[in-house]
């Protein structure tokens, strides 16, 4: 099946390579600001370059760690006032069972 439209000569951003694109193709990566590269291999290695919140990528708990912080920083009285509302509900039916476990395991920490 012969390809039809104008083709438009694109550097891939990924390997660098030559190759010929769509014009129309091109025309839509522009306008939804993404990148055109000359393979679905590259593509796939320019998306993961591109998005490194995945939890494949090595950096990924670091990043999530960071995330989690500034988030305890920004929403601290939020959080605490959630899990105090929490255990007002869930700590007096398990008290006497907390208390009576810390009875049970007392003597292996003596």
């Amino acid at each position: 099946m012969a390809e039809r439209g104008r083709k438009q000569k694109i550097n891939c951003p990924s390997c660098g390579k030559k190759a010929f694109r769509s014009v129309s193709a091109i025309n839509r990566a522009k306008k939804d600001g993404l990148k055109i590269y000359c393979s679905r291999k590259c593509s796939a290695i320019g998306r993961r370059k591109d998005n490194p919140k995945t939890p494949r990528n090595p950096n990924w708990k670091m990043m999530k760690a960071d995330y989690d912080r500034k988030r305890r920083k920004e929403k601290d009285k939020e959080l605490k006032a959630k899990k105090k509302a929490a255990y007002a509900i869930w700590g007096p039916k398990h008290r006497e069972e907390e208390r009576q476990k810390r009875k049970e395991r007392m003597p292996k920490h003596v």
